[in-house]
């Protein structure tokens, strides 16, 4: 140290002056991050969708039975009002749900890369494996997704038309 050339180790050069970083003393930005926390993580992404799925089926059964219950002899800007707040919260939850769904699917292709290809001879768990090989499909949670929002419109257009 006294002859100005620093350390290795990153400590300071002399008294009062900054350590100097050298490459071995960069954190490594992927430590503590490995499969366990992987798997965590998919669980933890897996809860956000199920809640996302939960909480839409919940709006749209309400959502339905207003549009059914409001129909009967009530003003028909109540009716759409209803059948607009429901466009915008389904607007709203469509992206919710496909932006959760490909958080799900990116952490399982992070789990497939160390898990690898489905294998008997692997030395990690049968549900790992499975869980690594199953394709979490955005497409298919959007087009549920439209299909059920348009239940919810018909049960709208039915009870503007015949409520």
């Amino acid at each position: 140290m006294g002859d100005g050339g620093g350390d290795r180790d990153g400590a300071a050069e002399g008294p009062g002056e900054p350590a100097t970083p050298t490459p071995s003393a960069a954190p490594d930005k992927g430590a503590g991050f490995g499969l366990n926390e992987l798997v965590t993580l998919y669980g933890q992404q897996t809860t956000t969708v199920n809640q996302l799925w939960a909480m839409f089926a919940a709006t749209t059964f309400a959502a339905g039975a207003f549009a059914i219950t409001v129909a009967e002899g009530r003003s028909k800007w109540l009716l759409a009002a209803g059948a607009a707040g429901f466009l915008f919260f389904a607007w709203g939850h469509i992206h919710m749900v496909i932006t959760a769904v490909t958080r799900q699917e990116k952490t399982r292709l992070d789990i497939a890369g160390i898990v690898g290809p489905e294998d008997p001879a692997s030395p990690y768990p049968g549900t790992l494996r499975h869980l690594a090989g199953q394709e979490v499909s955005k497409d298919h949670a959007r087009n549920v997704h439209l299909a059920i929002d348009l239940c919810v419109f018909v049960a709208f257009g039915l009870a503007a038309l015949f409520g």
